[in-house]
């Protein structure tokens, strides 16, 4: 072993040689500081790393305690920073992920922080709109699944008079049993006689959005004209 290199030993007993180029004259406790990933809601499952440790340390790693088996996962060793000089992404899972993310020094010393992240990739599927065809009075239906729903908004109209939209209030105008089950009541006067396009758009909290197929339907929304009252009356 060559006298110009650096040679520590860890609180575990472990002996430890860094390159010589390395300063390791850093003590003292470090900055842990992580810029990403945030808590919160994602919809990639590829997901930004930015930790910076202040310091040359040991290692900078991660824990997934949402795993079958959690085990730590080394991002990087004798550094000062992973995601920090360049863009590096994490494949988390589908679902709840509850993170651990620190580092170790050369003498042993910790630091970590919790971060949960929740992954929804998965867009809201529309199973039902209706109606699909016809004369229309202004009562449109929509199914569709999502464990999170954060926006459903029906949009019609036509070139003549305009298009429109009207938020659906989720807690009130859908019912949850296995999926969602939606009913506006639109006031379609203006659109009378006319034929209209519509269709739903549904977004989930983690900004994912689909919209059903768009359907054209008639408009009419007259009350029926009776002529005349004609009967006989024997007796």
């Amino acid at each position: 072993m060559s006298e110009s290199e650096n040679i520590f030993q860890s609180d575990s007993g472990n002996l430890i040689v860094v390159d010589p180029t390395i300063i390791i004259n850093e003590t003292g406790e470090f900055n842990l500081t992580i810029n990403k990933p945030v808590e919160g809601i994602t919809n990639s499952k590829r997901v930004d790393f930015n930790v910076t440790a202040g310091k040359l340390v040991e290692k900078i790693f991660y824990v997934n305690h949402e795993q079958n088996i959690p085990r730590e996962k080394v991002l990087c060793r004798d550094c000062r920073e992973f995601g920090e000089s360049r863009i590096r992404t994490i494949s988390l899972k589908e679902g709840r992920n509850d993170l651990v993310i620190g580092a170790v020094d050369y003498s042993g010393e910790r630091a970590e922080e919790n971060i949960l992240v929740f992954v929804d990739s998965k867009k809201p599927r529309i199973t039902k709109t209706s109606p699909s065809n016809g004369f229309v009075t202004g009562i449109f239906h929509l199914e569709f699944e999502e464990e999170h729903p954060l926006e459903v908004i029906l949009k019609y109209g036509n070139s003549q008079t305009g298009f429109r939209n009207h938020s659906l209030n989720i807690s009130q105008d859908c019912v949850l049993n296995e999926r969602y089950s939606c009913r506006a009541q639109i006031d379609l006067t203006d659109y009378n006689l006319q034929n209209i396009e519509y269709f739903f758009n549904v977004t989930d909290t983690a900004k994912n959005s689909n919209e059903s197929r768009k359907t054209k339907v008639s408009i009419d929304i007259s009350n029926p004209i009776i002529n005349s009252f004609n009967y006989e009356s024997n007796g």
